[in-house]
């Protein structure tokens, strides 16, 4: 495997993981690892990162019921939006993070809606289809 950044050499470190339920690998040579950790990762907001760490942040204190919330859009939510919002809570944001998040968003955004159209094609789900494809081409549009 080729180095995620500078694409020319072979990565000695690889990480998998998934994201948004799909499989995914990157890599990177000596040189790329050593200017990543020297010049692009973020400080971490120690206190906010305590946090996670508690009780309180485990617990549910709300009572759901489905017969007063709208649990339509929670979905989307949660993959979409939820990790940038942990992101800026744990780390310290630089003049650049708004931009970032924002492309992050969209990209999020258009991955999460091309595979629920894909579970719907897999369904026949017609309805579900039109709807997110009218869902994917505002995203575009915003490409």
């Amino acid at each position: 495997m080729k180095c995620q950044l500078c694409k020319k050499n072979d990565a000695i470190i690889v990480q998998k993981f998934y994201y948004d339920g799909i499989l995914t690998k990157i890599g990177y040579c000596q040189k790329c690892l050593k200017e990543i950790s020297r010049f692009h990762i973020s400080p971490v907001k120690k206190g906010n990162l305590q946090f996670f760490g508690t009780n309180i942040f485990f617990k549910n204190k709300f009572d759901l019921n489905k017969k007063n919330i709208d649990f339509k859009n929670i979905k989307s939510k949660i993959f979409i939006e939820q990790p940038l919002f942990i992101k800026r809570i744990l780390f310290v944001e630089d003049k650049n993070s708004k931009i970032r998040d924002s492309q992050t968003l969209i990209k999020r955004g258009l991955d999460f809606w091309t595979n629920e159209y894909e579970k719907a094609k897999e369904e026949y789900n017609t309805e579900k289809m039109k709807a997110i494809e009218d869902i994917i081409e505002k995203i575009k549009k915003l490409l």
